[in-house]
């Protein structure tokens, strides 16, 4: 049985939920200090909905276990986490513009014109509105 399960269930004196040992891999790689995808890929990549780890109403018992392992099982800042909090009102892109400036870039309504005066890196774009998968995207492939 798993390490995190078993604190789980002695500490607190409930069982475990039953999608609980699909998150081991998970709980491990934070362990091992691994950069993890946005929080909604983490969640499908082990099967689950992409709102499982962000959203209680998801599944309740899971989402519960999963904070608790989180909170009682590592330290503050353990996490090594991509945000998916990438865009908003400004316009982010990675690769775009022919520039030394740092990727991704991120660029306010007002800074966009002052940008049209460097040239295009690429002749084609790929436009994607999910801030998560552009994270990950961009993490697993900076040079595209």
């Amino acid at each position: 049985m798993s390490s995190y399960i078993d604190a789980f269930e002695k500490v607190t004196g409930q069982p475990a939920p039953p999608e609980a040992g699909k998150l081991d891999q998970l709980f491990n790689q934070i362990r091992q200090g691994k950069t993890l995808p946005p929080r909604g890929q983490q969640a499908v990549a082990m099967g689950l909905t992409a709102h499982t780890l962000n959203d209680a109403r998801e599944d309740p018992a899971l989402f519960a276990y999963y904070r608790w392992v989180m909170t009682h099982c590592f330290k503050s800042g353990q996490v090594n986490e991509l945000t998916a909090r990438l865009i908003g009102m400004a316009f982010t892109s990675a690769n775009i513009f022919d520039t030394d400036l740092p990727q991704p870039l991120t660029l306010n309504p007002w800074q966009l014109t002052p940008m049209l005066d460097f040239p295009l890196k690429n002749k084609q774009a790929v436009v994607i509105e999910n801030n998560g998968v552009f994270a990950l995207l961009h993490q697993e492939h900076p040079d595209w």
